[in-house]
């Protein structure tokens, strides 16, 4: 991580290693920060404003995310050149974070270089995971960590094509960025009633309500869609008074691109960051 900038990744100070009941565990230093974007949300509960937080703003700190998330993910031939740990390699690794959300998003309100709003920047890549090319889009879900609320459909679909790759980590992208998006236009507020939205009993899981992104269709099924209550929240917030015309194009990547149920047909990183990178200009 060393070889990104503050604008990208969270800087890497130094790393240390401990041996914890017999196993070693190894940990990161990294500058302290203002806090997380969950922070940021509290701390700021109108929502975006024209001299900190515009629409600019928060989809640079997206693009910038997006365009780390690419390295780390390698999925250009260039990309995997830069990542690779050393010569002696016989396969580049590629590694997806496992975890994003607005807590594992953190917030450097006086970053050098960075308008008012400051920068965001991912960390927390406590159960990031490491692959070859070989293995680079194949785990377990049954054994693979995540946080429900933007947890993928492939980790809860049943099927042959239930593995956990890179590609989830654009859902997860796409879910804590639908809510950056709710924020920057209904404030704290708006954030709360859009997670209400979504806490529905799911109609393939009688027994439980969550608040994800997606729900399965039947008891069992294999299929699983978008909830239709985060379709209509998100016409509702392109609809909003305060909703640029920015913001919008930006929700239509979000849907378009990246909150695809199937991970196969989900955009890459890459190609996600170049159309942010498209839209700022």
């Amino acid at each position: 991580m060393k070889q990104f900038n503050m604008h990208q990744a969270v800087t890497l100070l130094c790393t240390y290693q401990m041996e914890i009941n017999g196993r070693p565990r190894f940990y990161f230093i990294s500058p302290w920060a203002t806090g997380n974007l969950s922070g940021l949300w509290r701390n700021n509960p109108s929502g975006g404003d024209p001299s900190k937080f515009t629409d600019q703003w928060m989809i640079k700190q997206c693009k910038d995310m997006t365009e780390f998330l690419s390295c780390l993910h390698a999925n250009a031939a260039e990309e995997s050149e830069k990542f690779s740990v050393s010569q002696d390699q016989e396969e580049p690794i590629f590694m997806r974070h496992g975890d994003i959300k607005p807590e594992n998003i953190l917030w450097y309100k006086d970053s050098p270089g960075c308008s008012e709003g400051g920068a965001l920047v991912l960390g927390d890549f406590g159960i990031s995971k490491a692959h070859r090319r070989s293995t680079k889009s194949f785990s377990n879900p049954v054994n693979t960590k995540h946080t429900g609320t933007y947890a993928a459909p492939e980790f809860v679909v049943k099927g042959t094509q239930r593995t956990i790759g890179r590609a989830s980590d654009l859902w997860s992208s796409a879910c804590t960025w639908l809510i950056f998006a709710t924020w920057f236009v209904r404030g704290l507020r708006g954030v709360h009633e859009f997670a209400d939205e979504r806490d529905e009993e799911d109609p393939g899981e009688a027994t439980f309500s969550d608040d994800r992104f997606f729900r399965l269709t039947e008891k069992n099924s294999t299929i699983a869609e978008v909830k239709p209550k985060v379709l209509d929240w998100v016409e509702q917030i392109c609809n909003d008074q305060k909703c640029t015309p920015l913001v919008k194009e930006f929700i239509g990547i979000i849907l378009n691109d990246m909150l695809i149920v199937d991970g196969r047909e989900r955009a890459t990183a890459s190609e996600v960051s170049k159309k942010l990178k498209e839209l700022l200009r």
